[in-house]
């Protein structure tokens, strides 16, 4: 519930990301205000969910309707982060395994819906941000990417934390390998590329593949979309991939084995 909580409030942060960053805006603490009527919008009325429900979907002032992607944003960040939580706890991952992971979803997240508004990413997001929270992951938290590779062990005589960070740079290179092709040839932007190196470092070679799997599929279905707009949908569906490999790679790989 808190994890839920704390996500919303992430969310709602995230929904300014999305809308001020792709266009140079200042990411301080400027209070929001309505696209339309420009009229900066009251504490109350920027509670995450809840305000949406209590306006009906409508701005207070000029009574024009409010973007559903905005409480969606929210929501999609609450249930995120409860689901890392929960991963947390049942895989002894620490605070900081917490962090890691649900720090790279939100960017996920981000990406995926800026992806979807426009062809070019801030580089500051996949390029920066990204890799170096994923690498801390694989650096300082043994039990992301797990001690195995494909299922045999890296070396005996490690410290937990030399085998998973091991894994987890083969899994980047695989991540960062499995689109190289596609990049040379510029079917696909850099930035998706980064999305499945963030999976592989944090998940292992097993989590990139996974992650590219599940990119692969959400990317063909935006297909229809990516025709009528301006949008990288590479990286809308990697970043899909993503948050799936982030969260779900062990439910995934307890139900079909590693």
């Amino acid at each position: 519930m808190l994890a839920g909580t704390f996500g919303a409030l992430i969310g709602s942060f995230l929904n300014v990301v999305i809308y001020r960053m792709p266009r140079g805006m200042p990411m301080g603490m400027e209070r929001s205000m309505c696209p339309n009527c420009k009229k900066q919008i009251a504490w109350f009325d920027n509670i995450p969910v809840v305000s949406y429900l209590l306006l009906l979907g409508r701005c207070r002032n000029c009574k024009v309707g409010i973007s559903p992607r905005y409480p969606f944003v929210e929501l999609l960040t609450a249930v995120a982060f409860a689901i890392c939580a929960d991963r947390a706890v049942a895989l002894n991952w620490q605070l900081i395994g917490f962090l890691v992971v649900s720090t790279s979803c939100a960017v996920l997240i981000s990406v995926a819906y800026i992806a979807w508004d426009r062809a070019d990413l801030p580089p500051g997001l996949t390029r920066r941000l990204l890799p170096v929270t994923a690498l801390v992951g694989a650096i300082a938290v043994p039990a992301l990417p797990g001690v195995e590779l494909w299922g045999h062990r890296v070396g005996e005589q490690m410290s937990p934390h030399a085998e998973s960070l091991i894994v987890g740079l083969v899994g980047g290179a695989l991540g960062w390998a499995l689109l190289w092709g596609a990049d040379r040839v510029k079917a696909v932007s850099a930035d998706a590329r980064w999305i499945l190196v963030c999976a592989g470092l944090l998940r292992g070679p097993s989590g990139a593949l996974l992650a590219g799997m599940i990119g692969v599929l959400s990317a063909t279905a935006l297909l229809p979309f990516a025709r009528r707009r301006s949008m990288d949908r590479i990286a809308c569906g990697m970043s899909v991939g993503g948050v799936v490999a982030l969260l779900g790679y062990d439910w995934i790989a307890t139900i079909y084995g590693r």
